[in-house]
């Protein structure tokens, strides 16, 4: 039977965690690839966004493509929110699409950034009581031997 999940994706490398997750949970069910463009209100007043819209949909139509050539079923979708409604806006394709389960990544971001850019899974956690799984980002070995490589003074 399967499971129908919703893959919510971003635009960054990051994006790819999910769909491995969702591809694994999948058990012969539906995969749903969804990405919201963010669009943010400019200095200026007017909206401004990262990608353009043919930009967010050839990365959805890619990421499904990949899950079909891998056997799945798979469809993509792409929305508009403000930044701020884009945890909302997957609650509600959630509904929308009848799926039982939420996909997310994560950047694994560290320190002040980490603070800072949690908004999204907390927000989809209160707005969904669909199950939400956090698909973690590969470790950046580079990263985290540059960290090791911090010398201390007087250490």
């Amino acid at each position: 039977m399967g499971y129908r999940i919703l893959a919510a994706i971003d635009q960054f490398d990051t994006r790819h965690a999910p769909l491995m997750f969702a591809a694994g949970l999948a058990d012969g069910g539906d995969i749903h690839v969804l990405h919201v463009i963010e669009h943010y209100r400019s200095r200026l007043g007017s909206p401004a966004t990262l990608e353009t819209y043919d930009e967010a949909a050839a990365l959805v139509e890619e990421a499904a493509f990949d899950l079909q050539m891998s056997g799945l079923r798979a469809e993509g979708h792409t929305r508009r929110a403000p930044a701020e409604h884009v945890a909302h806006v997957i609650a509600d394709e959630a509904d929308r699409l009848g799926v039982g389960v939420i996909v997310v990544g994560s950047r694994r971001l560290r320190g002040w950034q980490r603070i800072y850019n949690r908004g999204v899974r907390e927000q989809l956690l209160r707005h969904t009581d669909l199950p939400v799984v956090v698909a973690p980002a590969p470790v950046d070995t580079h990263r985290d031997a540059a960290l090791h490589d911090v010398v201390i003074p007087g250490a």
